[in-house]
Formats: structure tokens, C-alpha cells, sequence
């Protein structure tokens, strides 16, 4: 009998003591934690329980061997919940994981993004992630046990020749059909500073669209949220590298329009090497306001969590003596006297573990603490921008329906098309749309009155815009920031940019132009200077942590749910019905029209049917209908009515018999889609 009504799944945390209670059958393993190190687990690797209680060894095991092995733990989340997803959508269609086929990932990719009768359709970009997952987890089965993998897929930087399609007038590299169409497109989102500030006094100050505060508010730690989401903005940083700074790491808010700091090399994505960022001072300000031994809400929290013994009670403490600024090097008492400690050597999860000791006890070096006082974990930062957006969207049907006259549909309809909205990266994409405004401005009005030839030496010797952009956005090559984050920016005219930029900045840029003469040296200062920061608000403020939800469910099909037929028995196997990917919509080519025997009309719908498909290159219906109309009009090629389909050099021997302008416009309208519906 099943305990457990779906799959579930937890993750190792080897800073909290083992829960072993007085079962004598549990206490006779030993330490929990210690046993499970010497299986191969790290902190936060997963542990995944079916519906019966009972762990899959095998699954479990994949997240201790091989690649995934030495992955982050971000990526163990990422892909232990896409199991836990793709094994509830196997026990509801009656299948288990180690016998799941080809069929079944196909139905998986239609239930998640194209069935209608599923309310809760994800984005193509979520879908690449399960694909990856999927992908990661049978590849490492298939090896391990043998097991068949349901996901064959392309990989992306492969150089071997099997991994390029050629043909008549067609050639390139193979997409891995199972991704979904928009998978590649970045999903770049961003906020101007007006909108970032409503979004943060509606969400995180309890304020109204009427700008009025709501009576009775409380924010435990308002000013911590208020200082995080600035500092996003403000640097540019991704979520995670936000959330791991450590209070030491931080300079402090001297006269300095922008403070130098320090990523570790840990904390950045990739873990490849460290690199220089920059606070703006009103940030570095918000921090220390709420970092205030007197008046800060983490003073407080730490309070609180001194009083309860929390600090105590962790597993693996290091206590920290000192820090030296220059060589970044933590001085900590180790197990055979005091040591030195590098920080970039440290991960996220090592550093919550950094604490000092005060007269009133242990107290985290980590900057961002929870309500109870403890390190706040980075993936948390998620829920607090998630309980904003339902608080903002809750405000917004108030604001729409006073009186409370509409139905629950039309409460439901008017709270998904609230406009005011936000995730953390999209803070990211913010800052880096402000600095290309800036930079955009600052590069203009200096190269006023130079000539071609001398802006490209200058470009040359200090690089351009995009050069700028990646140090400031800490990525390896400038093409990333261009093609990746700033492409929809690239578009836009100066004086729009201009327009986009507050008061502050704006007279920021117009001083430091005007104190450069026009036909001066070519060289830009340091980025830090270029403007004043825009002003940042410092009171702001929080949501109670303890009244979170850790996100839901994912749906699943119902019982007797079958995945759409793309060749229907009642079309008498001549009839393909095509969905597509992104909306759903439902469209019939009819192919028992075409004046072939039926059993080629068959064979062209099977072939029609593959290509459109969850693991065709059909997604849209206007390329399915390419397909279609490419079998219809290559007919009039064909000398006769055959059995079987002429292959490519056949059809293009008979075409090149034809008039010169035929067989161009020919190849030029159905040549290379049909090369791809034969291949």
C-alpha cells in the first residue's frame, strides 16, 4: 500500500543535527550523516522517496557518480525536480521510469507544453531544462545499468560529421528535435527605475497603487529586502553571488559614488575565477542600515537566534578570528590551531558556516540572514520576489473590483493580467539596460567631431560599449552581453536612452561630459566614475519567512489521459493532425485529396506526421503547413504515380531536366524544406 501519494524529494544538510529520536532500530546505524558520506553524499545532495516510502537506490545514485557528481548543487535541484515531475507523469500513465520509451517523452513534452486540457502549460525554456535533466539522468542510467534512454538527443557542441545534415541546397548542423522552439530565445525582461520602485513599495513596503501605506503592516525584516533587491539592481549581480557576500567582503559607504568589492571565485557561475564588482554608495547605505547593531533587523535576528541556542546547534561551525582585506584570507580556529582560509576557495554553503564569536555568542559572517536568525539559503530569495508578485497581484484585482462585484473566473483573469511584476534576474537585466543607456550617452558625446577612422583606433585601444557591458556584467567575451542581454536594447535611438534614465543619472552623465573637453585624449575613466548613482530608497520592507510555501506541485494528467494522435484511425491513416508547440491549436492536413494511390497518400502522412511531431521540426503551424504544401506541389515532379517517394538525387535528376527557371524557383520555394521532410 502506498504511503505517499506522489514522489517526493529532499536534500542533505549536514549543518543541522541528525534527527534520530529513540528508535532503537534507527540509533543502532550510527550518525545518519556520517553514514551517508561514506555513500558518496555532500550537503545538499538530493534524497529521493517514492510513493511507497521507499528510495530507488539507482536514482539516488545518480547524483553521486559521474558528472553530476561533481556538479553544483543548484543543479541538483534544478534536475532533481525535473525527476520528481517526470516520475509522477510516469505513474500516472502506468509506466516506471526504467522501462519508459521514446512515446512516453513525447507524451511527457505534450502534456507539459501543448495540451489544452492542461491549465498549468509551462515555457519552452522550462521544458529545455526537463529535456537536459531527462537527458543527464538516462545517459548516466544507460551506462550504469543498461537501462534504454528515451531521450536520444544532439549535442550542441559536437564536431562530429554524423551531427550535420546536408543536402540539396541545405546544410547546417542538427537541432536536437526534442527541444522545444523557444528554448533558445533568452526570456529578457526588465524594469525601468519608476516601475522597480512601485514593484518594491507595493510588494515588499505594503503600500497600495493609490500610494497609500495599509494600515497594520508589519514587516519583520523589511529593510533587508528593501537593501537586497537595491543591491541586485545597483550591481548587477546574479541572485546567487548576491546572497553568498559576506559582511567583511562588503567596503563601506565612504565618499565614493561607486565601492569596490570582490566576487569570490566560488560564488560566481561557472566557479572559474573571481572578479571585480561594483556597489553604488545608497546600497552599500541600505546594507548598513540594515546591518546596524542597534536599530537593523539582522541585529535582531541574530538576538533572537542567540536566545533559542540555534547557532549552537549547527553542524560544522567554523569560528572566524579575523580577515585580512589584502590577500582576502580569513584567519579560523582550526582543529590543530588557528589557520588561514582563502575565501574564494569557499562555496555558498561553506560560508554559511562562517560565524564569529561576541561576547553574546556566535554570530553568522553571512550578510543576508531568514527570520530565525539562521543564513538565509539563496534559493529562498526566489519565494520572497514570488510573495511580492502575489501580494502586488492581489492589490491589483482590489484596485480593479473595489466593490467586489466580479466572479471568482473574473477575479482569477484580472490577477494573471496584473502588468507589475518581477524575478530576480530580471534586476539583473535592469542594470544592465541602465549601464547601456549610460554608456551609450558617455560614448556619443565623446566622440562628437572624431572621424571613422580615429572611432575605430579608439574602439581599438579601449574597447567599445560591449567590452564595458561584460566586465560590468562578469561575462568571458563581449558577444555574450550583446547576442544574449542587450540584443533587444540595440535597436533603440540615443535620445530614447536618454529618456530612460532619472534626473540623477542624466545629470551625472551631462557633468562628466562637460568637464571633458570634446577634442581631448581619447580615454575614458574608470567605470566608477562615470555618474552618481540614482537615489535609492533605504526603508523597505519583509515578508515572514515561517508563512512561505515552497512553491507547488506540478499537474498531471488525469486517469485514461492519452497523449493527441497525430495519425487518427478514423482519417484511415491519410489524415495528420498537427499541434502546435507554444498555443495548442489543432490543424488537419487532409492528404487523401492528392493524386497518388493510398498507399503512398499513407506513406507521405506518416512522413508528415514525423516531421510534426514533439520531436519534429515542425512547432508552428506555419511550417507544418510548409511540409504539407511541399508534398502537394512536388507531385507535378514526379514522371508517374509510384509506390515509394523518389529519394533526393532521383527527384533532382528529373527536376534538372525541366526549364532552368522552373527548377530554380523550385529550389528556391520547396528545395531545402523538402530535403529536411525526406532526410
Amino acid at each position: 500500500m502506498d504511503v505517499l501519494e506522489h514522489w517526493s524529494l529532499d536534500f542533505y544538510d549536514f549543518t543541522v543535527p541528525d534527527q534520530l529520536g529513540d528508535d532503537p532500530d534507527v540509533l543502532r546505524f550510527g550518525s545518519l550523516h556520517e553514514r551517508a558520506a561514506r555513500n558518496g553524499a555532500r550537503h545538499g545532495t538530493p534524497v529521493i522517496l517514492s510513493p511507497s516510502g521507499r528510495p530507488d537506490h539507482r536514482v539516488n545514485l545518480s547524483f553521486r557518480e559521474g558528472k553530476m557528481a561533481a556538479s553544483e548543487p543548484g543543479t541538483w535541484r534544478r534536475y532533481a525536480y525535473t525527476l520528481i515531475v517526470w516520475f509522477d507523469f510516469l505513474d500516472a500513465i502506468g509506466r516506471s521510469w526504467d522501462d519508459a520509451t521514446v512515446r512516453d517523452v513525447e507524451a511527457f513534452k505534450d502534456w507539459r507544453l501543448t495540451d489544452l486540457r492542461n491549465e498549468e502549460r509551462i515555457r519552452s525554456t522550462s521544458f529545455d531544462t526537463d529535456r537536459a535533466g531527462l537527458n543527464s539522468f538516462y545517459s548516466w542510467a544507460s551506462k550504469r545499468y543498461g537501462i534504454f534512454s528515451p531521450v536520444p538527443t544532439v549535442h550542441a557542441g559536437s564536431a562530429d560529421e554524423n551531427d550535420v545534415v546536408s543536402g540539396h541546397g541545405y546544410a547546417g548542423r542538427r537541432r536536437d528535435p526534442l527541444r522545444p522552439a523557444g528554448s533558445t530565445r533568452r526570456q529578457v525582461k526588465w524594469l525601468l527605475r519608476s516601475a522597480l520602485e512601485q514593484w518594491r513599495n507595493i510588494g515588499l513596503r505594503g503600500y497600495g497603487f493609490d500610494g497609500a501605506r495599509k494600515p497594520g503592516w508589519r514587516g519583520f525584516n523589511e529593510d533587508r529586502d528593501c537593501a537586497f533587491v537595491d543591491g541586485l539592481y545597483g550591481t548587477g549581480l546574479r541572485v546567487r553571488e548576491w546572497a553568498s557576500v559576506l559582511d567583511v567582503e562588503l567596503p563601506s559607504s565612504g565618499g565614493e559614488r561607486m565601492g569596490e568589492a570582490w566576487l569570490a571565485e566560488k560564488c560566481v557561475k561557472g566557479a572559474e575565477e573571481g572578479r571585480t564588482y561594483w556597489i553604488p554608495r545608497r546600497v552599500l547605505q541600505s546594507v548598513e542600515s540594515y546591518a546596524d547593531p542597534l536599530e537593523g533587523s539582522r541585529a535582531e535576528a541574530v538576538r533572537r537566534a542567540q536566545h533559542a541556542g540555534r547557532y549552537e546547534r549547527l553542524r560544522g561551525v567554523r569560528v572566524v578570528t579575523g580577515y585580512n582585506l589584502r590577500t582576502r584570507e580569513l584567519q579560523v580556529v582550526g582543529t590543530e590551531g588557528p589557520a588561514t582560509l582563502a575565501l574564494d576557495v569557499l562555496a555558498p554553503d561553506e560560508r554559511r558556516l562562517l560565524f564569529r564569536r561576541t561576547p553574546q555568542g556566535l554570530e553568522p559572517l553571512w550578510l543576508w540572514l531568514s527570520v530565525s536568525g539562521l543564513p538565509k539559503k539563496v534559493y529562498r530569495w526566489e519565494d520572497t520576489f514570488d510573495a511580492a508578485n502575489k501580494r502586488i497581484a492581489e492589490k491589483w484585482v482590489r484596485a480593479a473590483d473595489p466593490n467586489g462585484g466580479l466572479s471568482a473566473e473574473e477575479r482569477e483573469r484580472v490577477r494573471r493580467e496584473c502588468p507589475l511584476w518581477a524575478t530576480p534576474h530580471m534586476c539583473r537585466h535592469s542594470f544592465a539596460l541602465k549601464w547601456f543607456c549610460i554608456l551609450s550617452l558617455v560614448e556619443e558625446r565623446r566622440l562628437e567631431g572624431f572621424t571613422a577612422e580615429e572611432i575605430e583606433d579608439f574602439r581599438d585601444q579601449l574597447g567599445d560599449i560591449w567590452l564595458h557591458m561584460s566586465i560590468l556584467l562578469g561575462h568571458k567575451h563581449p558577444d555574450t552581453s550583446r547576442e544574449h542581454y542587450l540584443e533587444p536594447f540595440t535597436g533603440l535611438q540615443v535620445s530614447y536612452l536618454m529618456a530612460l534614465l532619472d534626473d540623477d543619472e542624466q545629470a551625472g552623465v551631462d557633468a562628466w561630459c562637460v568637464s571633458s573637453p570634446a577634442m581631448a585624449a581619447p580615454r575614458l575613466p574608470p567605470l566608477r566614475h562615470l555618474l552618481r548613482p540614482a537615489a535609492y530608497a533605504a526603508a523597505v520592507a519583509v515578508l515572514d519567512e515561517r508563512g512561505r510555501q515552497r512553491g507547488r506541485r506540478a499537474s498531471q494528467p488525469g486517469p485514461g489521459w492519452q497523449a493527441p494522435e497525430r495519425l487518427p484511425a478514423e482519417g484511415g491513416g491519410t489524415k495528420v493532425v498537427f499541434y502546435e508547440e507554444q498555443s495548442g491549436l489543432r490543424k488537419v492536413f487532409d492528404l487523401s485529396g492528392f493524386p497518388v494511390p493510398v498507399e503512398m497518400q499513407r506513406w507521405m502522412a506518416q512522413l508528415l506526421a514525423s516531421r510534426c511531431g514533439p520531436r519534429g521540426g515542425s512547432k508552428r503551424t506555419s511550417t507544418a503547413q510548409g511540409y504539407f504544401d511541399v508534398l502537394k506541389h512536388s507531385r507535378q515532379y514526379w514522371p508517374r504515380p509510384s509506390l515509394s517517394l523518389p529519394g533526393p538525387v532521383n527527384l533532382q535528376r528529373r527536376t534538372s531536366r525541366r526549364s532552368e527557371s522552373a527548377m530554380r524557383k523550385y529550389r528556391r520555394l520547396y528545395g531545402p524544406t523538402f530535403w529536411r521532410c525526406a532526410a
